[in-house]
């Protein structure tokens, strides 16, 4: 009575321990991933097609030094010799040539994840939809009261009129201000820390930040221009007298010249 056979799993696990050889060295030689080389020797597949399993087992046996004979007693061991085929065999105990299997019939073995598939394209499909309702909203829906106010503004204005219209971000006006006949003297109070600028009479006298609650004055002839990063944090006293804000906050002001006319800004 012949002794029962030992399963594959067991006879690999025990060439590799044999051996002295880590799963790791293993995965390096044979380039089959360590996962699947221990599903081999604890005698599970992990979901795979019997023919992969059997092509990882014939290198990984290779690899272990079992030859394709043993190999083949402990795939088949309830076979006839006379009916078992040698994985890499291509004829029978006759002498009849086996058709070896297509590439059609490899490939029908091949199952592609098509709920993965399905789950993509719904995937797809809702963000393209979602870019269509952020474009549509995007989109500005003109009204026909916007149309006729857009009709209105292409009308020509009248030089007369136009000359009469004075845009309020251009400056201070001259009416908002006494009239100098002396010298001018400035004097700025910063309420947050402020980059400026400050040129007396076509001079430089300062040049850094005005730190926050702090003041400076300064005395000049003909004028004083400033360079303002942070227009809406300063106030300006123009000989004794608190002049209206000149800027907004966070808003630059490269030229703001002081003058007895006047102030003029320009941005």
């Amino acid at each position: 009575m012949s002794s029962p056979v030992k399963p594959i799993s067991i006879v690999l696990k025990e060439a590799r321990e044999g051996k002295g050889i880590s799963l790791e060295e293993a995965y390096k030689a044979t380039k089959i991933h360590p996962k699947i080389l221990h599903a081999l020797e604890e005698g599970t597949t992990l979901g795979l097609s019997h023919v992969y399993v059997k092509s990882y087992i014939k290198i990984y046996a290779k690899f272990l030094g079992i030859n394709r004979q043993e190999l083949n007693k402990y795939l088949y061991p309830a076979m006839p010799k006379e009916k078992r085929i040698p994985l890499d065999a291509s004829f029978t105990a006759k002498g009849e040539k086996i058709q070896s299997p297509s590439r059609l019939e490899i490939l029908s073995n091949f199952h592609f994840p098509f709920k993965y598939l399905k789950n993509i394209m719904i995937f797809l499909i809702i963000f393209l939809l979602l870019v269509s309702i952020a474009q549509c909203f995007h989109r500005r829906i003109i009204t026909p009261a916007e149309k006729v106010t857009a009709k209105k503004s292409l009308i020509s204005v009248p030089r007369t009129e136009a000359a009469n219209t004075k845009p309020k971000e251009k400056g201070i006006l001259k009416e908002s201000f006494p009239k100098i006949n002396d010298i001018l003297r400035l004097t700025i109070f910063a309420e947050g820390d402020t980059w400026m600028q400050v040129k007396v009479d076509g001079k430089v006298v300062f040049k850094r930040i005005l730190k926050k609650s702090s003041s400076e004055t300064w005395q000049a002839k003909e004028s004083i221009e400033l360079w303002l990063a942070n227009a809406g944090i300063v106030k300006l006293e123009l000989n004794g007298k608190i002049l209206p804000p000149i800027g907004r906050r966070g808003q630059l002001l490269k030229s703001v010249l002081i003058t007895r006319e006047g102030i003029n800004i320009n941005k």
